[in-house]
């Protein structure tokens, strides 16, 4: 099982390309994972990537949920898939991001990229230090998870 944990700072170079952290390179090779299906984030301003196997997971589960006949299903599952695609890495970890997915996150030179679980999401530097994770907000709504 893969687990993506801390936030390591990178750059996006002139081509779109990135170099995956070590930590998180190591992750992919012990689970015998090489592709990362990346999308825009249904939520915030960042991308996600996630292991190949972890997004197949997550797609039959929206296919045991839902019916070909139903035209809010096939709604869904098109939205779904809208500007999603796959990204391999390289021996060194440089990936290569389409320029119009890190357009869409706002992305620009310095990111962030961070470790949550089973994926990894991919912040602009400037977004992600805005996340204010010191309030008491934050403390009260981990409280309710755990």
């Amino acid at each position: 099982m893969i687990s993506f944990v801390g936030d390591y700072h990178g750059t996006v170079d002139n081509k779109g390309r990135i170099v995956l952290p070590a930590a998180f390179k190591s992750e992919m090779i012990s689970a015998d994972e090489q592709t990362f299906v990346v999308r825009k984030d249904f939520h915030e301003p960042c991308l996600v990537l996630y292991p190949e196997s972890e997004w197949n997971n997550f797609i039959q589960k929206i296919n045991v949920a839902s019916s070909i006949t139903s035209k809010e299903d096939r709604d869904l599952k098109r939205r779904l898939a809208k500007n999603v695609t796959r990204v391999g890495f390289a021996e060194n970890g440089r990936m290569l991001i389409l320029k119009k997915l890190l357009d869409m996150a706002n992305i620009e030179k310095d990111v962030v990229l961070v470790g949550v679980g089973e994926y990894i999401e991919l912040w602009d530097k400037v977004a992600y230090d805005q996340i204010d994770d010191s309030s008491e907000d934050f403390s009260n709504e981990l409280s309710k998870k755990i």
